[in-house]
């Protein structure tokens, strides 16, 4: 197996990041969640909404190795207003999530976040407790997609 390195996103890792993004929730959540709410999951994450998100959000890195992106991690700002990790499916279990996960707790520590207050979907939530999370409460987003919000200090 590849080793791999984390940098910023670029405008250009967007149809790749989108591809990750869809293949990973199709895969990695589909014992989790109906038919209907993986649809939802995978609603509109296309390279042009990643290209977005790269532009214009405070923190985006991506993975990657010499076979190319294999997971990222981003969020709008550092109070979860809209935030993302995924693994692609073939990486999983390599260490890739926890690496991009230190990565966002070190940037958010920079920026005074002092709880990490994430929203986990259902297929992570092991991941996220491993990783030293706590499990506050059970929550419905806004797009009717089941997750848990946990949080960790700092």
């Amino acid at each position: 197996m590849d080793s791999w390195t984390l940098r910023n996103a670029r405008e250009n890792d967007a149809p790749a990041i989108a591809k990750i993004w869809v293949e990973s929730i199709r895969t990695l959540c589909a014992v989790h969640y109906t038919a209907e709410e993986l649809a939802a999951r995978c609603s509109g994450k296309t390279p042009e909404m990643v290209r977005e998100l790269i532009l214009h959000s405070a923190f985006f890195i991506v993975a990657e190795s010499e076979s190319g992106i294999l997971g990222f991690c981003t969020c709008s700002d550092f109070q979860i207003i809209r935030a993302a990790l995924y693994v692609a499916p073939e990486a999983a279990g390599r260490g890739i999530g926890r690496s991009l996960l230190r990565a966002w707790e070190e940037a958010a520590r920079k920026h005074g976040i002092r709880i990490m207050r994430i929203h986990s979907g259902r297929n992570a939530t092991g991941f996220y407790r491993k990783c030293g999370y706590r499990l506050e409460k059970e929550i419905t987003l806004s797009n009717g997609i089941r997750a848990d919000e946990m949080t960790k200090e700092l």
